[in-house]
């Protein structure tokens, strides 16, 4: 999904700047933001929010906030409303969904723990992106009215996305207290 959404964003940004030029100061100013937030996401709020609502419900915020930038696609908002919301996207995916899925490795063994995180982490990540951008991409934009349509993807994605999050996140606690109960 991040692979989508990064394709509408370039898209709407050529849609909308004629200029090299103005994209470049655009995508300068993000990056400024982006730094911002991920320091403030990485130091403040990803701890609170993993000791107030555990990790599996904070990650859910990332796949929310897909939802949120497709809603806006739709909508055709404002290119700065969906800037920032791609800001925002890009730093929970960098600050708290990365942080969060590495969570879910602590409590289990050194099997699991390094061959199969080193599997998920390159294959299957790879994939995905390979996935997106011959498959996804190309039947959103030819089916789905252009790179607008892709949003329903988006929605679909996080409708399977966040129950499995759950699910994940229900297994790491039982993991974690069988952990506490053998130390």
């Amino acid at each position: 999904t991040i692979t989508l959404g990064k394709y509408q964003y370039n898209r709407l940004l050529d849609g909308h700047f004629v200029s090299k030029i103005q994209q470049t100061k655009f995508a300068t100013l993000n990056n400024l933001y982006m730094g911002i937030c991920n320091i403030a996401l990485s130091l403040i709020i990803t701890p609170l929010l993993f000791r107030s609502l555990g990790p599996a419900r904070s990650i859910c915020l990332f796949p929310l906030a897909l939802l949120l930038g497709g809603i806006l696609f739709l909508t055709q908002s404002s290119i700065y409303v969906i800037r920032y919301v791609s800001v925002a996207i890009l730093c929970l995916n960098y600050s708290l969904y990365a942080v969060g899925k590495e969570t879910f490795y602590v409590p289990t063994n050194k099997e699991v723990k390094y061959k199969m995180k080193a599997f998920c982490d390159t294959f299957l990540f790879r994939m995905g992106d390979l996935t997106s951008a011959l498959v996804f991409i190309p039947l959103c934009v030819s089916l789905m009215g252009g790179f607008v349509g892709m949003s329903w993807v988006t929605f679909i994605m996080v409708a399977i996305w966040i129950p499995l999050i759950l699910s994940t996140g229900k297994k790491y606690r039982i993991r974690a207290k069988e952990q506490e109960s053998i130390s």
